[in-house]
């Protein structure tokens, strides 16, 4: 049997090697082919798709025109806008089909990515005359974000139901970087239009906030409103102590009155409450009057103590004009709540605050957590029960924790890391008793815009004096609330030293 198959092992030839060459062409032809009708598939399926996706938002559009506009009858021909990182087109819009009665700008947006939550489409109406723009309302012609819901309910539709400056800044809704996103939008058509169609004049900010307030700003600490439904007053740029954009110092209202060919722009300053306002001084940007001597005369006269009875003496002429305009820019100043300081947020976290001192500017007190977070000391007051300072009752910090993770920070494998955490929060810390072991009065939230609102707002303003930092572990926002941590540390430290 063994001699069988070694006989039979010998007498089989081996089978002959294939033609390699031949062989590879066939294999390559094969997925050749197969790429070809895949893409002619896919052609054609674009080919069908495409129209219908176009004719879609074209139907859409078409929608827009009177959601933004309700007795709107006709639209130009759309005007491209170039090299605008926001805006594709614009179009006017009429309420008759002549398009003779022209009602206002419906500008188109690009599609904008927000982050990896998916893209928005806007529609955006602008109208107004001159430098007195009116906001109106907005239509999303795509909206695919994964927090679709909340961007609308929470941004979208309180904003098209009063479009305004106050609507228009809202943008901590549960979906805050889809809002920004659309603020954006808006805020560019609202720009174009102005520079295109209304008043391109352009205040000199550095040497009016030189004049009134001593002092320039950064201008990246400085946030531009426009106000819209007064004679007189334009904008509000509203100054902040420091980057966090939270926590205003001060604000300076820009004023215009034209008739004919004269012309009056003055931008005035003003601090404090909508309760007690504190007035600051005034600039004239521009004057084309006949009596503009007697005008610099008073306002030099005004610089020397600014109040709101300096402007008594203001009766005759362009005086009487500069009275209406100031005190057209105070009542937008109270009308919008007056200055949100940080200090305004104190009594949310100490009771029965008789005096407050002036702040301690901290500069570089930083300190870096576990889990890529990085925590900020802006500033700390001293908070007391008595008018003369005598007795402390608190220190409280202005604190900043950002986060931004884009991979596992930690070489424990079990010890997991999401893939991206990005989170941005502001917050109060009021300290007291024992600088070694000071007690946790209480904790408030300004800003937060991690994603996990409720969960982190929830947690810092009520947060216990005996909560533990192992508390957070599962709270659905764990690493950061672990940042909140190591801000809550940064402001021990420097409790403990002052």
């Amino acid at each position: 049997m063994e001699t069988m198959q070694n006989e039979n092992k010998v007498q089989n030839p081996a089978p002959k090697p294939k033609n390699e060459p031949l062989h590879w062409l066939m294999v390559g032809g094969i997925l050749s082919a197969i790429g070809l009708v895949s893409a002619l598939v896919l052609t054609a399926l674009n080919l069908v798709t495409d129209p219908v996706i176009q004719n879609n938002n074209a139907k859409k559009q078409l929608a827009g025109y009177r959601a933004i506009y309700e007795n709107c009858a006709a639209v130009s021909d759309p005007v491209t806008i170039d090299d605008n990182p926001e805006l594709t087109e614009y179009y006017i819009a009429y309420s008759d089909s002549a398009k003779q009665q022209q009602i206002g700008y419906i500008y188109n947006s690009k599609t904008i990515t927000v982050k990896s939550y998916g893209n928005i489409h806007a529609m955006v109406g602008i109208a107004g005359e001159g430098d007195n723009v009116v906001l109106g309302k907005v239509y999303l012609v795509e909206d695919s974000l994964s927090y679709k819901n909340t961007f609308e309910t929470g941004y979208v539709e309180p904003y098209n139901k009063n479009p305004s400056e106050e609507t228009l800044a809202a943008v901590k809704c549960g979906a805050t970087f889809g809002a920004q996103a659309l603020n954006g939008i808006i805020s560019a058509a609202r720009e174009h239009f102005i520079q295109n169609f209304g008043d391109s004049f352009v205040e000199p900010l550095s040497t009016d906030s030189q004049t009134i307030w001593g002092e320039e700003w950064q201008s990246d600490w400085i946030k531009e409103t426009y106000l819209s439904n007064y004679p007189y007053a334009r904008k509000a740029y509203r100054f902040f102590e420091d980057d966090s954009l939270y926590g205003e110092w001060g604000q300076l209202i820009t004023t215009k009155y034209s008739s004919g060919d004269d012309i009056i722009r003055m931008t005035i300053g003003f601090q404090g409450t909508e309760t007690d306002v504190q007035w600051g001084k005034m600039v004239l940007t521009q004057t084309q009057v006949s009596d503009v001597e007697a005008l610099n005369a008073f306002v030099t006269s005004y610089n020397a103590a600014p109040s709101e009875e300096a402007l008594a003496t203001a009766n005759d002429g362009s005086l009487a004009i500069l009275k209406s305009m100031a005190l057209d820019a105070k009542a937008a100043f109270v009308a919008a709540g007056g200055l949100q300081s940080t200090e305004r947020r104190f009594g949310e976290l100490e009771s029965d605050i008789a005096a407050i001192s002036s702040p301690k500017v901290y500069s570089g007190q930083t300190q870096k957590g576990d889990h890529g977070d990085l925590a900020t000391a802006y500033r700390s007051w001293s908070v007391y029960s008595d008018a003369e300072k005598t007795t402390e009752k608190a220190k409280i910090y202005k604190m900043r924790v950002q986060m931004s993770v884009d991979h596992p920070v930690s070489s424990d494998p079990s010890a997991y890391l999401p893939e991206h955490i990005q989170s941005d929060t502001v917050y109060l810390i009021a300290l007291s008793g024992d600088k070694a072991s000071p007690n946790v009065d209480h904790m408030l939230v300004i800003n937060d815009s991690s994603g996990r609102n409720k969960t982190i707002t929830d947690y810092i303003n009520g947060f216990q004096n005996d909560n533990v930092e192992d508390g957070v572990v599962g709270t659905d926002a764990t690493y950061t609330l672990k940042g909140i941590w190591t801000g809550l540390k940064l402001a021990k430290s420097l409790y403990a030293g002052e």
